[in-house]
């Protein structure tokens, strides 16, 4: 029995047992890291009255009413200061040796919050980065269109006159041009 308490106490996640109508009847002290309550106050609570949202209410539902093993569940709940939390809920159904009747389950919770915040942030800065590329894509396609158009004239007047198409220049407005050109 040490051993077991010993595991329990050390365990991130916080563990669990209902019985048939998933009220609890027991909850490790995990659970007051999780939702900033004491494991007391849920004994004899249903575990699917503790959701907040009626859509993973009903999954978890539907995964309790199969009567098999379950793992990663979605299950959200309020904690002791109004902040909703999300959690991974895992279970196994317990059932009576004798009449094989369901007993109740046990189980345990994973909290994902800080998870799923991180994973967003990530997600919306991804977003940004992707925003700010096509910004910047589309802004040094337009500039260089913008710079083409008057560079083409200037490598193309000064290559006329390096080559001296209409006459004789100035040695020194000769090489100018020829600089240009090559710049260009």
């Amino acid at each position: 029995l040490d051993r077991y308490m010993d595991f329990l106490r050390l365990t991130a996640d916080w563990v669990w047992e209902t019985n048939a109508q998933l009220e609890f009847t027991m909850v490790s002290q995990r659970v007051s890291n999780a939702l900033d309550r004491p494991p007391q106050d849920y004994i004899g609570k249903n575990l699917l009255a503790m959701m907040v949202t009626d859509t993973l209410r009903q999954a978890a539902k539907r995964r309790f009413e199969r009567m098999a093993p379950f793992r990663d569940v979605p299950f959200d709940a309020i904690d002791g200061e109004g902040k909703r939390r999300l959690f991974m809920l895992s279970a196994v159904p317990v059932f009576d040796r004798a009449n094989g009747a369901l007993k109740g389950y046990r189980g345990a919770a994973t909290d994902i919050t800080e998870l799923t915040k991180r994973e967003e942030s990530l997600r919306m800065a991804k977003e940004q980065a992707d925003v700010a590329s096509r910004a910047k894509t589309h802004f040094l396609a337009n500039m260089s269109h913008e710079l083409r158009t008057p560079l083409n004239a200037i490598i193309g007047f000064s290559e006329v006159i390096a080559n001296k198409l209409f006459g004789e220049l100035n040695q020194r407005y000769t090489d100018y041009a020829g600089d240009i050109v090559a710049s260009g």
